[in-house]
């Protein structure tokens, strides 16, 4: 899929510059994805290989927008906040308002989404 000359390499060049953003439903809770927890590593331990790829290509890798618990999630109701929280954050990465700078430091975009988007709104 990633092909030299193409995604990366001499030429390759035609991801470069786009940004890598995942997102990712958990059934377990954000307690059992650390160093700590049953699974020993948080998950974006678990998508080094990608944050790697994206690199390589020349790619902005974005923290991943994770949904935890979603085994727990029982009505549309309790699925609709991480929905609109998804939403608002592909509208404002296409508006250029995200905080790439904050992005990058995060460990799952939606931890503290306020941060992250910028208003249009005059000072």
């Amino acid at each position: 899929m990633l092909e030299h000359g193409w995604a990366y390499g001499q030429g390759g060049t035609a991801l470069k510059g786009k940004y890598l953003l995942q997102a990712v439903t958990c059934g377990g809770s954000a307690e059992v994805y650390c160093s700590s927890g049953r699974n020993l590593h948080s998950v974006r331990d678990f998508l080094l290989p990608f944050e790697q790829s994206a690199r390589l290509c020349g790619m902005t890798y974005l923290a991943p927008f994770i949904v935890h618990g979603t085994g727990n999630l029982k009505s549309p109701a309790e699925v609709e906040p991480h929905a609109r929280d998804y939403t608002a954050l592909l509208e404002a990465l296409r508006d250029g308002r995200i905080n790439l700078d904050k992005a990058a430091t995060l460990s799952w975009l939606n931890e503290n989404p306020a941060t992250l988007i910028q208003t249009n709104d005059p000072p």
